[in-house]
């Protein structure tokens, strides 16, 4: 539930008897105790890699120990405090593994026992821990099928194990009661794995992601599109700084005062998202836990692996940006198939887009139709615009040049585009004809738009499709791909294309 996971650099083997259930039911030879005292390697503690590592960071390299009592020591919310109530229901979910990746920082194992990582507090694949919801999610489990659930039936009586001890430190093991949850924990896994993962995963989305979810939405936020790997992160924050601390995040109210927090907005692309909140994370979790220092470096690294594991979800060619300008854009065309990128795995947003390009983008939008034949001689059938370009033609889109050609090769001019944007919204939609016919006195190089554009350049900026470059419109200039994702993104949401 927390950040916490055994450390890769340290790890405690501990004496326990398995008194309570039958070793054998979790896959351990009976009578055969645990070993006795805790190993500290050198460094345990400590994340192993550090921001310059030139190899991806994984969960194991930025698990760091620590005690979540200290994030959520401050926190008035009862879902966050101890022991609130048993009576939480739960139920079975398969989360994607998109949507609970940050599980790799915490365990990733949901049969994993109490460890030193976590100090002996917490377990399973979210590291529940026993202070603050353990108990709850295991009685809920034991509601939800008693049958399977047997041996958690002594949690619903008068014990509080937010008050117990799990391990003895003067020992080095731990003690009767952290044996007998622990067993528990096994032997519930052990009675039906695939189930009792799933209710870990109901359990983790409806006390953590949800809720994450839920306040987002009420600061405005549009959650319901994003990526699942966003709503993890964000469930994930939720989980390890608590209700009110991520707040100091992600924004808002908390301790009695106003945190701006990251900045987020519905603006922004889901990789513009990820980087926006990780980023703030850790060049500000030193500010707002100072008296922490132990875990800065950890979580730091855990928040810029969390970064490489959205955008590795995410998939952005190695060319794209995810904090460029055209993003949120790149996010909105390619999520709907309007655009694509080339078959080595570049999306190419600076190249110059072609005619062909263009054209076969606008039949995109309307569900590519199989229409009409193909009037200009250098227009072959079989091509990847072949259909488009009939289709343009046939509907009046596209009228080629006099000489009774198309150049579906040839990168499409500003003022060209123009056309073709003003031809194909106007088709779709008629009222949206009308436009200011002096929109383009402002621009010092107006002159120089070929007769045949001045309408539709004027269109174009009246409706907020072209704002200029530098203040010009440079009309007889190219026009890049990533202008293009853009200008579809501006027609889908401002238009209703």
């Amino acid at each position: 539930m927390s950040g916490r996971k055994l450390c890769a650099l340290a790890m405690a083997l501990v004496t326990c008897s398995a008194s309570t259930f039958p070793a054998a039911a979790y896959g351990i030879d009976g009578g055969v105790a645990r070993n006795v005292v805790a190993k500290e390697a050198s460094g345990a503690g400590e994340a192993r890699a550090s921001a310059d590592s030139e190899a991806p960071l994984t969960g194991a390299d930025v698990a760091a120990s620590f005690d979540k009592a200290e994030f959520y020591a401050e926190e008035d919310d009862p879902v966050l405090l101890p022991y609130a109530s048993h009576a939480a229901s739960v139920y079975p979910m398969t989360m994607s593994d998109e949507l609970k990746y940050f599980g790799s920082f915490e365990s990733g194992n949901y049969d994993q026992g109490f460890s030193y990582g976590d100090g002996y507090h917490a377990l399973g694949y979210y590291q529940f821990d026993h202070r603050y919801g353990l108990q709850d999610f295991l009685v809920a489990c034991y509601n939800y099928d008693s049958r399977t659930y047997a041996m958690l039936a002594w949690l619903t009586s008068d014990v509080d194990l937010t008050v117990e001890t799990m391990y003895d430190n003067a020992a080095g093991a731990l003690t009767e009661m952290g044996c007998r949850v622990e067993d528990s924990w096994h032997a519930a896994y052990a009675a039906n794995p695939q189930n009792f993962s799933a209710l870990q995963d109901g359990w983790q989305y409806e006390t953590y992601c949800a809720p994450a979810i839920r306040y987002l939405e009420s600061r405005g936020l549009q959650m319901a599109e994003r990526r699942d790997c966003i709503k993890g992160l964000c469930g994930g924050l939720y989980s390890l700084f608590g209700s009110g601390g991520w707040r100091r995040f992600v924004g808002g109210q908390f301790a009695g005062v106003n945190y701006a927090g990251a900045g987020l907005n519905n603006t922004m692309s889901d990789g513009e998202f990820a980087a926006t909140l990780c980023n703030y994370v850790v060049d500000n979790v030193e500010l707002f836990y100072p008296s922490q220092q132990q875990y800065h470096q950890g979580w730091q690294n855990r928040y810029r692996a969390e970064l490489e594991a959205c955008l590795g979800f995410l998939a952005y060619p190695s060319d794209i940006d995810h904090s460029a300008w055209y993003a949120a854009s790149y996010d909105f065309v390619t999520e709907r198939d309007i655009m694509k990128g080339y078959s080595d795995g570049r999306f190419g947003p600076y190249d110059s887009i072609t005619r062909g390009q263009v054209v076969t983008i606008l039949w995109r939008c309307v569900g590519e139709p199989v229409m009409g034949a193909l009037p200009f001689y250098d227009v072959p059938a079989g091509e990847y615009y072949s259909r488009a370009i009939a289709w343009a033609a046939s509907e009046g889109l596209a009228a080629g040049y006099g000489d009774g050609s198309f150049a579906p090769d040839k990168p499409v001019t500003r003022e060209e585009l123009a056309v073709f944007l003003q031809r194909f919204a106007v088709w779709k939609n008629p009222s949206l004809a009308s436009f200011d016919s002096n929109s383009l006195s402002g621009f010092p190089d107006a002159s120089k738009v070929s007769p045949f554009a001045v309408s539709a350049l004027s269109w174009c900026v009246d409706r907020g499709l072209i704002s200029g470059v530098a203040g010009m419109l440079e009309p007889q200039d190219g026009a890049w791909r990533a202008s293009m994702a853009a200008m579809m993104t501006t027609l889908y949401r401002n238009y209703a294309l």
